[in-house]
């Protein structure tokens, strides 16, 4: 199976991931006035923004915020945050959106000694309301930090390291705290967006936790998160020895500088890496696009790893590598009810390294659907220490029996149907459907119905009868508000420069039953957003200067010169100098033989425009003239070019169009805008996570959903998916 050939689900995995996004709780608007205290911004480039609270003595449960629209330009040293598990502190945005940017600092947020505490983007009505670019690491927790949540965070285009770091280094220096020692419990990464890290995405956990006094991580739980173009790493979980979860993430085209894939010689970057020291489950993931390996183990057993969507991993599917020994060793490994396409090398594989006196190893294999390229006919499914593999499907490519829709489900008379051995059956598929006592092999199983539980299937429904058809959504007079027609926009609040105009609707029917009417009733637009024509200005004229001929008519020169550069549309005076005759009297013969002396050039003028390539010029002034038959004067002005560089230009951005249809399989509609200029040459780029909303709605008057432009888009690593709560 070739990777050019692989059709990628469309709509079902942007249902899934919206349904991440949509477990989402209400959320209540933050107002910097409620909280308990504001960050500000320090300008010192050389040393961190520090936040202690042994001198700020919060108390435990107090809200801590970044404030909208404040410059956040220094590394945030956050420390010494102890809450209490009934009254955690609260770290959020208010009045909008927070903007954190730190490109001088190695990190972005750093907790240090924090206990009991939350991070959360949640004060806005922002999918993510924390937004952090251009760090060394995004958010780091070191130093005996534990009992923390993070979620609705965005991270992107950070440098050097990590977008999230969660561990503390051992030490052995008589500090304050021995990582051995020390336990960290409670962990929870969720609804976060993370994009174009440097090295991995999440880092969590010492790597050498077999080797080294390394910390354990209990209850850790990493999910609903989205993983995009990470250069190592997607997810990287290591240490965490009990009852560890990493589940209903997506992970997108890691290992984009893992020169050993490209080279043909390994697989040395993941997009789930399961590093020594880890006990847990690993399932309902969907991954994607990656250089090497999409979920690698190297984990002390103890784990299973199900209702995983692999497809277009050119290496291995599922490899587990056991080469030595392991602390508190639980020698057994379920993998089962994973769908796998176009894998390369190998689709699952359990390897232990023999004659160094490891234990053997209980691993099964069942359940799985494994269609690629692979080395060897071995290869498929390849389990060297025991244990029972069965009910797998191998083949290069999808055959007409299995019958799979474009998302790789499993459609009506399809082989997979029932097939797969009941000895491992879990309770739902990656849908959150309820699997039966005969359940399908592969991640999904067959329903005509749709889920209603959302992807962590934490709900127990009773089972139902499934329908021989899809269900038709029932009429329950639960109707959204419909709005009356745009007035006409407004007036610009600027001739140039970029100004904004407004237009109002009103609500035309009000919504009834449990419908909604959260729809705009005010929308505004940028207008007049070319640059305003300012000409540049210029000095006085200066004196007039010596004659340059002591007889015989010369010329004298006086000057001015660019005191601010010109800008838009505007223009610049080409006249910086004026010259007149003097000394017109004829000369009779007496005349010494002088040379003409001239004075040192003056500084470099300013440069009669900001960007875009202008003139700054230079002038010097005759001292003494020339007479007789001595050297005439040279050159009294010179000009050279200056900012050349291009002109910075702002992202400018349309207006949303109205909101669509509302689709029945989903019930969401969506809306999008537009690029109208591209952001460039160090202007304010464009965040392409606002480009498309989706909406909750209501079932009463859907529609069938056949050209929904999400499924497109949910593809294309640079656009994000902003959800919109109520």
């Amino acid at each position: 199976l070739s990777p050019s050939t692989l059709m990628p689900p469309s709509l079902s995995i942007l249902s899934l991931i919206s349904l991440l996004l949509l477990l989402s709780s209400v959320k209540a608007l933050q107002s910097c006035d409620a909280c308990d205290h504001v960050i500000t911004d320090v300008q010192a480039p050389s040393t961190y923004h520090k936040v202690n609270n042994t001198v700020l003595q919060l108390a435990p449960g107090s809200v801590i915020c970044w404030r909208s629209g404040q410059s956040y330009s220094i590394g945030l040293f956050i420390q010494d945050f102890i809450g209490t598990e009934e009254e955690p502190f609260l770290f959020t945005n208010c009045d909008g959106k927070a903007e954190i940017n730190t490109p001088l600092h190695e990190h972005g947020i750093m907790f240090v000694g924090c206990r009991h505490f939350r991070l959360s983007g949640t004060g806005s009505a922002d999918t993510y309301g924390i937004d952090i670019r251009e760090t060394s690491f995004g958010v780091t927790f070191i130093e005996g930090s534990s009992n923390f949540e993070m979620d609705h965070v965005h991270i992107q285009d950070n440098h050097g390291h990590a977008c999230i770091s969660c561990k503390s280094d051992p030490t052995s220096d008589g500090g304050n705290w021995v990582a051995s020692k020390f336990t960290m419990k409670d962990v929870s990464f969720h609804d976060i967006s993370l994009l174009n890290c440097a090295t991995e995405g999440f880092y969590i956990g010492y790597f050498n936790h077999q080797g080294s006094e390394a910390h354990d991580i209990e209850n850790l739980k990493v999910y609903d998160n989205i993983v995009l173009d990470t250069k190592w790493d997607g997810i990287q979980v290591g240490a965490a020895m009990k009852d560890a979860m990493v589940y209903n993430n997506l992970v997108d085209n890691w290992g984009t500088e893992d020169s050993s894939v490209s080279s043909g010689s390994g697989n040395s970057m993941c997009g789930i890496f399961i590093n020594t020291g880890f006990k847990g489950k690993i399932f309902n993931n969907v991954l994607k696009n990656g250089a090497g390996t999409a979920i690698q183990y190297h984990g002390n057993g103890g784990t299973e790893i199900y209702n995983n969507l692999i497809f277009n991993t050119p290496f291995r599917a599922i490899s587990s590598s056991i080469s030595e020994e392991r602390k508190e060793l639980e020698p057994w490994l379920k993998i089962y009810h994973n769908t796998i396409i176009g894998a390369g090398g190998r689709g699952i594989n359990h390897w232990v390294k023999p004659n160094v006196g490891l234990p053997e190893w209980d691993t099964s294999a069942f359940n799985n659907i494994v269609l690629g390229n692979f080395e060897a006919s071995w290869a498929c499914v390849s389990i060297t220490d025991s244990r029972e593999t069965g009910n797998n499907i191998c083949e290069t490519a999808p055959t007409t029996d299995m019958k799979l829709d474009s998302d790789y489900r499993p459609q009506a008379g399809s082989t997979l149907i029932d097939a797969g051995s009941s000895d491992l059956t879990i309770e739902y598929d990656l849908d959150c459907n309820l699997r039966d006592s005969s359940p399908d092999i592969g991640a999904y199983e067959f329903s005509t119905e749709v889920s209603t539980l959302g992807p962590i299937c934490s709900s127990e429904p009773s089972p139902t009868p499934t329908p021989t058809s899809p269900p038709t959504p029932s009429v329950d007079n639960n109707s959204d508000c419909v709005m009356a027609q745009w007035t006409e926009w407004g007036q610009c609040s600027k001739d140039c420069g970029g100004g904004e105009r407004t237009r109002t609707r009103e609500v035309e029917t009000e919504a009834s039953g449990s419908g909604v009417c959260i729809d705009d009733k005010t929308q505004t637009d940028n207008c007049n957003i070319d640059a305003c024509a300012i000409n540049c200005e210029l000095s006085d004229w200066s004196d007039w200067g010596a004659c340059c001929v002591a007889c015989g008519g010369g010329s004298t020169t006086r000057t001015r010169m660019v005191t601010s550069p010109a800008s838009g549309a505007g223009t610049c005076s080409s006249s910086l100098s004026e010259t007149n005759t003097c000394n017109t009297d004829d000369c009779d013969g007496s005349e010494a033989n002088n040379d003409c002396e001239l004075g040192e050039w003056a500084e470099w003028g300013v440069c009669d425009v900001p960007c875009g390539s202008g003139n700054s010029t230079r002038v010097r002034v005759v001292v003494s003239p020339q007479s007789g038959s001595g050297a005439v004067c040279g050159e009294l002005e010179e000009s050279e070019i200056c900012n050349a560089n291009a002109c910075a230009v702002d992202c400018v951005l349309s207006v949303y169009s109205d909101w669509g249809p509302c689709y029945c399989d989903t019930l969401q509609r969506e809306r999008s805008r537009e690029v109208v200029v591209e952001g460039e040459n160090g202007g304010v780029l464009c965040d392409t996570m606002s480009l498309l909303e989706l909406q909750s709605c209501a079932a009463s008057g859907c529609v069938d959903n056949q050209n929904s432009s999400t499924a497109a888009n949910i593809h294309t690593p640079s656009i994000m998916l902003l959800v919109v709560f109520f």
